[in-house]
């Protein structure tokens, strides 16, 4: 994997990912050098299953933000995140981690999204948020 190649750095006081109908927003208000890494298309070859996205920081904090735009499949998504946190694990081992599943529908009853996101954090110690359209983020 080669991160280098994969990674922008940047400070901006806002930074916005989209994929078709899905964006997720990093807020920089106090403008930390963030690394943002293509993961999907890039950083991790075609035939293993990846999320789409990763930004990390090191100052002030070890922070690290999976995140996957998707349609509507969220089951899909969960596997691409965790997925992603096995392959990356060595180089993300001092982090703290945080996933996102920003996707164009939600799942139909509120108890399914409660039960993959503790389902989740019980199997990875990760949590994940899932968000319909649009999310986002303010980098302490």
């Amino acid at each position: 994997m080669d991160f280098e190649a994969c990674t922008e750095e940047t400070s901006q006081k806002v930074i916005c990912l989209k994929e078709n109908k899905s964006k997720f927003i990093v807020n920089n208000p106090n403008q930390h050098n963030l690394k943002k890494t293509r993961v999907d298309e890039c950083l991790i070859g075609t035939s293993e299953e990846k999320c789409d996205w990763i930004v990390s920081n090191v100052e002030p904090l070890n922070l690290a933000y999976f995140i996957e735009l998707k349609g509507c499949d969220i089951k899909k998504a969960i596997s691409q995140l965790a997925n992603t946190m096995r392959l990356t694990n060595k180089h993300y081992s001092n982090y703290s981690l945080q996933c996102y599943i920003v996707s164009t529908r939600m799942p139909k009853a509120n108890t399914s999204a409660q039960k993959i996101k503790k389902d989740f954090y019980n199997k990875h110690k990760v949590n994940v948020d899932i968000k319909n359209i649009q999310q986002s983020v303010t980098v302490p």
